[in-house]
């Protein structure tokens, strides 16, 4: 779990393993030892505090493999497809009204009814960033 990383260098832990996260190069020598893709509901890339728990897979799989720190390379959006919910409502009111007479009947029916109905569509959004490793020379 990353504590903050509102800059670079910020530290960020992941279970046991404790890990600068730099938004930019680092001033020091490193190597490369693999890049991280990790998903996250949107607003956790982009909000606060929140953000946060964004990286804490990334770090955690970057402590297992020994890195020093991980630099965050890229962020974004990507839409996984759409949700549409669709309500609808209806009534019917019928009156009937009649006269009986000797051995006949007559009547008048009337229905009257209405139906109204919407429905709306939202994207399916996760946020993604891609990190990569490093280890300090």
């Amino acid at each position: 779990m990353i504590n903050s990383y509102d800059g670079p260098g910020r530290s960020g832990t992941g279970r046991q393993y404790t890990l600068p996260v730099y938004f930019g190069l680092p001033n020091r020598p490193y190597a490369v030892l693999g890049a991280i893709d990790v998903d996250a509901p949107v607003g956790r890339l982009f909000e606060g505090s929140e953000a946060t728990t964004t990286f804490k897979p990334a770090v955690r799989e970057a402590g297992q493999h020994g890195a020093d720190a991980i630099i965050v390379i890229a962020q974004g959006v990507e839409n996984r497809g759409y949700t549409t919910t669709t309500f609808a409502n209806a009534n019917a009111n019928t009156s009937f009204s009649g006269v009986a007479y000797g051995n006949g009947f007559s009547g008048n029916a009337n229905t009257t009814a209405n139906a109204f109905g919407s429905s709306f569509t939202t994207p399916n959004r996760r946020g993604q960033a891609r990190v990569i490793a490093i280890k300090f020379l």
